[in-house]
């Protein structure tokens, strides 16, 4: 490292010229570097700035100081080839929600900016609209996840040394609670009453009408469909796209590879790569499965409408909703039978890999984050745990332990 002042002081060329200080250092990889400055205050604090980055391992290239955090997301997302789905949610993240950070520098980009800028995605999107009420705190996490991603990519590129992005965890109010899962009883309660019919609500079918009561009709396909999602925790988008070339009696799996798409009506690409995944079949659920097949071809829907046609998503969670009010137990709704599922698996001791596994989520800290108030805080199964796995085989009955043979 070196400060030189151009030209020398007392040269020839020094008379009736103003001087410039010149930088000259060399990048970890041995290059050349220099920077010249109209002061020789500012060029000794560039120099000694520089120093210190050199030493501590975290000097950038210049020339990735203009980089933005836009050009960073935009280069990521166009690196690899992806789906037309994935690339939809991505466009969506840049042009979107990516506005507030999109033109800073990203070596500049600091965990208070990412923070800021998720409370932003939350609360009111103002570069949207002054109405808007922000993101859900699941969706906005979304975003930092790609941008993480994006992050993790521009290392990799030498762009930057490291990412701001941090995600945080889930609060207490998102994560499912003991009293967010319906019992057993009431689960079957609302099946049964979906199976039979009769569940009474009320409906404006015209504008200008007075309400009117009605009841359900009797509904054995999504009453099925509902005990399937209660023993695999299948997402309903991917019950309503499978067909039955994705159950596999023999080897006794559901395989889950797509799901349906909500605007085409068609099979489409599943939410996530780690939702694609095995299911084991339960013997409960076997019979379903066997009865569902009765007339059909591989290709068809395993859970249908009378004339073949797939299920609305909307039509099935409605109908579901429907039959939970009457029978007072609104807990019930589909989405909580993909919680009760998980929370079986966690309370019958499953390990916590297996769980995010079969629930297709990312990774075990997610299954951790949404199901932590499911775990065993409190110590007593892991007493029962210790009773049984080890308990066993002692006597207590005496001042010292014995074994038992």
């Amino acid at each position: 490292m070196a400060v030189q002042r151009r030209p020398k002081k007392g040269s020839p060329q020094d008379k009736g010229q103003k001087p410039t200080w010149v930088v000259r250092y060399r990048d970890p990889a041995g290059k050349e570097r220099s920077r010249s400055f109209a002061t020789e205050k500012a060029a000794k604090k560039y120099d000694a700035e520089q120093a210190q980055a050199l030493a501590r391992g975290t000097w950038q290239d210049p020339a990735n100081e203009k980089v933005t955090v836009g050009e960073v997301f935009e280069g990521w997302m166009h690196d690899t080839p992806r789906r037309q789905a994935t690339m939809d949610l991505y466009d969506n993240t840049l042009r979107l929600q990516l506005p507030p950070i999109a033109d800073h520098p990203a070596v500049k980009l600091t965990t208070k900016d990412v923070s800021n800028w998720y409370v932003q995605l939350t609360t009111c999107r103002e570069w949207i609209s002054k109405e808007d009420t922000g993101l859900a705190p699941g969706t906005a996490r979304d975003q930092l996840r790609r941008l993480r991603s994006a992050y993790r990519w521009a290392i990799d590129q030498g762009i930057v040394i490291r990412s701001p992005v941090v995600i945080p965890k889930l609060d207490d109010d998102e994560s499912v609670r003991r009293e967010d899962i319906p019992t057993i009883e009431e689960v079957i309660t609302v099946i049964n009453l979906v199976r039979e019919g009769g569940a009474e609500y009320t409906e404006v079918k015209q504008k200008g009408q007075q309400p009117r009561t009605y009841k359900t009709q009797p509904n054995p396909v999504i009453a099925d469909m509902m005990t399937t999602a209660m023993l695999t925790g299948m997402r309903i988008n991917e019950l309503c796209g499978l067909i039955l070339d994705d159950i596999d009696l023999k080897a006794g799996v559901i395989r889950v590879t797509r799901q349906l798409d909500v605007r085409t009506r068609k099979r489409g690409p599943l939410k996530t790569r780690a939702a694609r995944r095995d299911i084991p079949i339960a013997p409960q659920l076997a019979d379903i499965l066997r009865r569902q097949r009765k007339g059909k071809s591989p290709t068809d829907w395993v859970f249908c409408g009378a004339q073949g046609q797939a299920l609305r998503s909307s039509r099935v969670s409605v109908y579901v909703a429907r039959a939970a009010k009457h029978a007072g137990v609104e807990r019930v709704h589909f989405h909580s039978l993909r919680h009760f599922f998980a929370s079986a698996l966690i309370t019958a001791g499953r390990p916590i890999h297996e769980v995010s596994a079969v629930m297709g989520h990312s990774s075990a800290s997610m299954t951790l984050d949404v199901y932590t108030h499911i775990l065993d805080r409190d110590g007593a199964g892991m007493r029962d745990a210790i009773a049984s796995a080890i308990g066993c085989g002692i006597s207590a009955g005496s001042r010292h332990l014995k074994a038992v043979p």
